[in-house]
């Protein structure tokens, strides 16, 4: 048997007090419970220990106990140190953790060492020293004019003879060239012309015949018409005309233009359809008694003397 049944609406409060369980289908998450056992809510939402504080008084208070078992005092003063810390690293070194040469001793700057033209090495944090020859694997004979080869420089490739000098000239083998012959551009371009061929401009597959001749022999399927009926426009439309209505259609529609007389000639027939069976639908009662049986169909919205929201359910 149908019944009317309530619709809860999104943003409806509820008030009193109320124990058990809310049914969800009724009383969405949305709804607003007021009266209720504050107690009884945090628990059955698993919140017995949040405080009934605004978020701004929370962020606002100071960290107690401990973090990770380290007490909050603890932690407190090594970030204090830490930051001074920061400071003084953040001054001697840069990005790559490298001291800065401002940040260096005196004695380890390159103003605090001197090097005399013996080797000598001086100053405050040097300790004294000569550079030597063999303290850096240098002999004198690695800088001898005799001992240095076209490789030493980078010219190992280079011959070190006059080969080149005036009467001496070079010929086009020796760049080459050999193969080439001592013409100009047009007498070249002319003898390559005149032993030229269709094959050799790409024109191998190319009749020489004229183009009379050529249109001659040519067919639809020559130019890619194979398919294309030879055929009167009007004979291809009337064509098209059967394809589309078929054949046997009444004599009153066997044109498009009849067609659409027939629906009224109305371009906007599909929107007309639907905003006609809308009218259709059964529309919402009002002033129902919810106790009473209904006699409308399933689906059917309902308002009572209130304008509460009910609906018709088997």
């Amino acid at each position: 048997m149908a019944t009317w049944k309530r619709l809860q609406g999104y943003g409806d409060d509820v008030t009193g007090s109320f124990s058990g369980t809310l049914d969800s289908s009724e009383f969405p998450m949305a709804a607003m419970v007021t009266g209720a056992n504050a107690a009884a809510v945090k628990s059955t939402l698993s919140l017995n220990n949040v405080a009934n504080e605004s978020r701004a008084t929370i962020l606002g208070g100071n960290v107690t106990g401990s973090v990770n078992s380290v007490a909050v005092a603890t932690v407190t003063s090594g970030a204090s140190a830490g930051t001074a810390a920061k400071v003084v690293t953040d001054a001697a070194f840069d990005n790559s953790n490298i001291l800065k040469v401002d940040n260096a001793h005196a004695n380890l700057k390159n103003s605090g060492i001197s090097i005399s033209s013996a080797g000598v090495l001086s100053g405050a944090g040097v300790g004294g020293g000569t550079v030597t020859k063999a303290g850096i694997g240098v002999d004198d004979d690695d800088y001898l004019n005799e001992n240095t080869t076209s490789a030493d420089v980078g010219l190992e490739n280079v011959t070190n003879h006059a080969a080149y000098h005036s009467g001496n000239k070079p010929t086009k083998a020796d760049v080459g060239l050999g193969s080439v012959t001592n013409a100009s551009q047009a007498t070249i371009v002319a003898a390559a012309l005149s032993e030229a061929d269709a094959d050799d401009v790409g024109l191998g597959n190319v009749s020489n015949i004229t183009t009379a001749a050529m249109r001659a022999g040519v067919t639809a399927s020559d130019v890619g018409l194979g398919s294309v009926t030879n055929a009167s426009s009007e004979t291809i439309q009337a064509a098209a005309v059967a394809t589309v209505l078929g054949t046997g259609t009444p004599a009153s529609l066997n044109t498009l233009k009849e067609i659409a007389t027939s629906l009224g000639d109305n371009a906007s027939l599909s929107s007309t359809l639907v905003s006609s069976i809308a009218t259709k639908q059964q529309a919402a009662a009002t002033g129902i008694t919810p106790a009473n049986t209904p006699t409308q169909d399933v689906g059917t919205i309902g308002y009572d003397g209130s304008g509460n929201p009910w609906i018709v359910v088997a």
